[in-house]
């Protein structure tokens, strides 16, 4: 069974943006962590470069790594009503 405990969500939880992509990138926005326990913890520098060493671990096998990030929201974080809005001015939210 994969996933079978699923990732616990803050309450009020009313939307979950998901990212992947190249840990170095991804890394560069994440600000806390989530723990084995299911609580989150700040991401610190040291716990950044025990990642990449990881990743890096595993690249110099030829095998590609990818990261996930995940954050939650409320409510959405612009005005889903203003056409005026860029694609990157919604991200940026």
């Amino acid at each position: 069974e994969l996933c079978t405990g699923g990732m616990p969500l803050s309450e009020g939880t009313q939307l979950l943006s998901v990212c992947k992509g190249a840990p170095n990138f991804i890394l560069d926005f994440c600000t806390e962590q989530l723990m084995e326990d299911g609580t989150t913890a700040p991401l610190k520098e040291a716990d950044k470069k025990r990642v990449l060493d990881v990743v890096d671990h595993y690249s110099s096998k030829a095998l590609r790594v990818l990261a996930i990030a995940t954050r939650t929201f409320e409510s959405m974080p612009f005005d889903t009503d203003d056409e005026d809005l860029s694609t990157d001015q919604k991200f940026e939210a």
